[in-house]
C-alpha cells in the first residue's frame, strides 16, 4: 500500500488543499487579535486560539492504526465561538431541548463538550523534508463542530510524528465569519523528554 493512501483518503487531501489555498498567510490565529473586531481575547496575555501540551500515553490515529500519542489541548481564548473540522462522532448528536432529549438535525452544527477528548482533523507539516501528513480517523467524512468561547478540547497526535519535529496546523473558522483561519503548534515546544 502506498504511504500517502495509508494516511489520508484522496477526498480529504483535496479538501485540505483547497482550505489551505484559501488561507490568508497574515491571518493565523497565533496573532494576539481576533479575526473580527468584535471577537477579542478573553485573556489578553495569550493568543485568541492556542495549542498546549495536555498529557501523554493516549492512543492516537496514525492513518492506519492507533499508536502511542501525545495529548494536546486546543483552547479558544476568544469571545466568539469557532468551528473546527472533525470526523463524525466528535460532538454529541443527542441534545437536551426544552427538557427533552432530541437528535440533532444533520444541518445543525454540533457543539463540542468543554474538556472532552476528540478526534480532530489536523495537518502535520515537516518543513525540513517539504512534506505533510493528515491522519484522519473514520475515513473521508468530515464536518464542522462548534467550540464555544473560553472552552477547550483535547486531541491526540502520534508520538512518531511528534519526534520528527513537525509543526501541527489546525484549521478553524469563526462562526460569524466562515473565512478559514489556522492555529499552529511546533512539536519543538514540547519537553525534550517527549522528543527522545
Amino acid at each position: 500500500m502506498n504511504e500517502g493512501a495509508r494516511y489520508v483518503g484522496p477526498v480529504v487531501l483535496v479538501m485540505m488543499a483547497i482550505l489551505l489555498a484559501c488561507l490568508d498567510p497574515y491571518s493565523t490565529a497565533q496573532n494576539r487579535a481576533g479575526a473580527k473586531s468584535e471577537c477579542v481575547a478573553l485573556d489578553e496575555s495569550k493568543p485568541t486560539q492556542f495549542i498546549s501540551l495536555g498529557g501523554m500515553d493516549r492512543k492516537a490515529w496514525d492513518g492506519g492504526r492507533y499508536v502511542k500519542g501525545v495529548v494536546l489541548r486546543l483552547t479558544n481564548n476568544c469571545s466568539c465561538p469557532i468551528l473546527l473540522v472533525t470526523p463524525p462522532g466528535s460532538a454529541p448528536r443527542l441534545l437536551k431541548k426544552s427538557g427533552k432529549y432530541v437528535w440533532q438535525n444533520d444541518w445543525d452544527t454540533p457543539q463540542l463538550r468543554n474538556g472532552s477528548h476528540i478526534d480532530l482533523v489536523y495537518t502535520f507539516h515537516f518543513p525540513q523534508s517539504n512534506r505533510f501528513e493528515t491522519p484522519v480517523p473514520s475515513g473521508d467524512v468530515i464536518l464542522k463542530s462548534r467550540l464555544l468561547s473560553g472552552e477547550s478540547v483535547l486531541f491526540s497526535v502520534p508520538i512518531t510524528l511528534v519526534k520528527q519535529a513537525g509543526d501541527i496546523e489546525v484549521l478553524f473558522s469563526y462562526e460569524a465569519n466562515r473565512k478559514p483561519e489556522s492555529v499552529h503548534f511546533s512539536s519543538l515546544q514540547l519537553p525534550k523528554t517527549i522528543l527522545r
